[in-house]
């Protein structure tokens, strides 16, 4: 392949309709990471507090394996992001909770418990191999109407996981 643009004249790319927000009740997906510690800011430098200590989050990314979203319509390797600062003791939303509490509540949801943070980074460690049921919904932005916004809940593990320690319990032994 040449490396070659004469007589091409870049156009600017417009934003379409190939990333319209997801609406699903059930969507099976994987964990691309899922983190527990410090993360960084879009320019690299780790986030800290207002004395320069650096905070911990849980942050993961899971990607959509091959599904069908409400509509019919095939969502596949879409992605869904989530941050939660565990050092960050104010509430928010309609449930009047912290971070943390609204972490422990997402796990809870998944059949997961932990009470310090030791025990939170092995159910992380454990969790970041297993496949998820997720649902799918967005809103539109309060600032700007035209705008959606995507969220997603963490429903259950999917029970057709290959990672959920089953497959070795009802695998065959072999013949010798």
């Amino acid at each position: 392949m040449s490396f070659n643009l004469e007589g091409y004249t870049p156009e600017a790319v417009k934003e379409g309709s190939s990333f319209e927000p997801i609406k699903a009740k059930s969507l099976n997906c994987h964990f691309e990471y899922l983190r527990v510690g410090p993360i960084k800011n879009k320019d690299g430098e780790t986030i800290c507090d207002e004395v320069g200590k650096p905070m911990d989050f849980v942050d993961y990314k899971l990607v959509v394996d091959t599904n069908e979203d409400d509509n019919g319509k095939i969502v596949k390797n879409r992605s869904f992001w989530k941050k939660y600062n565990l050092d960050d003791e104010r509430t928010s939303g309609k449930a009047n909770k912290t971070p943390l509490q609204k972490l422990a509540d997402a796990l809870f949801t998944l059949g997961y418990e932990f009470s310090n943070k030791d025990e939170l980074e092995k159910v992380c460690e454990e969790l970041a191999n297993k496949s998820v049921i997720v649902s799918a919904y967005y809103f539109p932005d309060s600032q700007d109407p035209d705008r959606k916004v995507q969220v997603h809940t963490l429903k259950d593990i999917n029970p057709d996981d290959p990672n959920d320690g089953f497959a070795e319990e009802t695998a065959e032994a072999p013949s010798f």
